[in-house]
């Protein structure tokens, strides 16, 4: 795995905090309408970008696990190693960022990925296999969203790493058509 997409990842991190931090207008959705943003407004919209994605990482390192562990295709084993690997290092990052800032850091991946979880943990074989792509693919197309929306850049080129993980698992689900396990 190269390096350069997981730093990119973190540097869009960064520069998400940079952009809020460094604004005092903001454009409103959906109309796009300038508002005057507070500093407390700055600190929870960092504050809900730092809970949304820290509790996707700790997501995919969890079901990551759970695709090493339940995956019948090699290739969905070792998607999920790299999500548990990636993930992980994505997070302590996010983590010391988070310090810096002064934001709460959440221990837990939240009730919707724990249903999500708890919905994957009753499946094995292909049928684990086919479900979990599924919701990798859905869960990144969010992720790229919400990166977009907070960097609110429709072209940001600090996006590499999740559509990295999107197009391969994109590439996996198309595998396990082609070999009949969808």
């Amino acid at each position: 795995m190269k390096k350069q997409p997981m730093v990119m990842a973190v540097l869009l991190t960064a520069s998400i905090f940079t952009i809020t931090s460094g604004h005092k207008t903001a454009l409103s959705q959906p109309n796009l309408i300038p508002i005057q943003l507070t500093q407390n407004n700055v600190r929870q919209r960092q504050q809900q970008f730092i809970t949304k994605v820290a509790q996707g990482n700790l997501a995919e390192i969890e079901l990551g696990g759970l695709g090493e562990q339940k995956a019948e295709s090699n290739e969905v084993k070792q998607f999920g190693r790299l999500m548990v690997t990636d993930h992980m290092r994505l997070n302590q990052e996010l983590q010391d960022l988070a310090h810096q800032k002064g934001a709460t850091f959440p221990s837990d991946i939240g009730k919707e990925n724990k249903r999500i979880k708890t919905n994957l943990e009753k499946l094995s074989g292909a049928d684990f296999d086919k479900a979990y792509i599924q919701q990798i693919i859905a869960g990144y197309n969010k992720d790229i969203a919400l990166y977009r929306r907070q960097s609110q850049k429709s072209d940001d080129k600090n996006l590499p790493l999740l559509q990295e993980h999107l197009h391969l698992a994109r590439s996996i689900q198309d595998n396990l058509t082609v070999s009949g396990r969808k």
